[in-house]
């Protein structure tokens, strides 16, 4: 038998099979409020996930990071490289947006990543690094970065919105002032 696919080598034509394969169907998986205080919906599955086993794939629009970089909400990047990021934002019904990540700023005891980032054939998927229950919420690590950056990001909108409420109230005094002569 065959099993070769046109275009591919072996290890290639082995790697998208196991996709074929391992890979979750969508209606298996559901989008709920999350576990993580603070962190909105998550990603659960219905079924029993093998440890090893791609969960989904993570999609989304494939631009450069010059292109969302200053938008203000980002929050569903992947750095495909060091030009190239996947967008999941503008598609809200890519599921795998919805796996958070258990280490991120508000943890919960007990909560741990059971997932990880897995890049193959040029996409990007979410793999099970253990056996998943059914029911369960499917974590997966963002990395370092991303937690530093969200750090960093939320101490400049804390010192802009401080900034905005003395300058609001440097205005009212001096409308105070003008009002007494």
């Amino acid at each position: 038998m065959n099993w070769l696919i046109d275009g591919m080598d072996r290890h290639q034509s082995l790697s998208f099979l196991h996709l074929l394969i391992m890979t979750i169907k969508p209606q298996y998986l559901e989008i709920k409020t999350s576990q993580l205080p603070g962190a909105g919906l998550g990603l659960f599955t219905r079924v029993f996930i093998p440890s090893g086993s791609l969960v989904i794939e993570y999609k989304g629009v494939v631009t450069t990071w010059e292109a969302v970089r200053d938008q203000i909400h980002n929050d569903y990047i992947y750095y495909l490289s060091s030009r190239h990021v996947i967008d999941a934002g503008p598609t809200p019904k890519a599921l795998a947006r919805y796996a958070n990540d258990a280490k991120g700023i508000k943890q919960v005891p007990g909560i741990n990543n059971n997932c990880i980032f897995k890049k193959l054939n040029g996409r990007i998927y979410i793999k099970a690094r253990v056996d998943i229950l059914p029911g369960s919420e499917l974590f997966v690590s963002y990395g370092k970065q991303y937690w530093d950056t969200a750090r960093n990001n939320a101490e400049i909108e804390k010192r802009r919105k401080e900034e905005e409420v003395r300058e609001a109230a440097r205005r009212q005094d001096e409308e105070e002032e003008k009002d007494k002569h």
